[in-house]
């Protein structure tokens, strides 16, 4: 399975519960989550997608650390399983 695969889901997930999971590559940023994801309500969260049984490297760690301390959810799904139980333990069930 590639890590393709999970971020396609974490896209599916967002639009399934009506929002959107952006791509957003800022400049000079290394190590930012692959997708930012809005949904109603104001919810934000960031998404780390990686391939089964991969972990993020350090800057990456470095950015989620902060984006929690943002009071910002941070989730690191490495199957589209593992999307669909983080979405459902932060928002509930669609």
């Amino acid at each position: 399975m590639l890590e393709r695969s999970v971020e396609q889901q974490c896209i599916r997930e967002a639009r399934r519960r009506g929002g959107v999971a952006l791509k957003l590559v800022p400049m000079g940023l290394g190590g930012f989550p692959d997708r930012t994801v809005l949904l109603a309500g104001g919810r934000i969260c960031f998404i780390e997608t990686k391939r089964p049984g991969g972990k993020p490297r350090a800057l990456q760690k470095w950015w989620h650390k902060k984006l929690r301390h943002l009071g910002f959810r941070v989730g690191v799904p490495d199957t589209p399983e593992a999307v669909n139980d983080l979405f459902n333990e932060w928002f509930g069930p669609a």
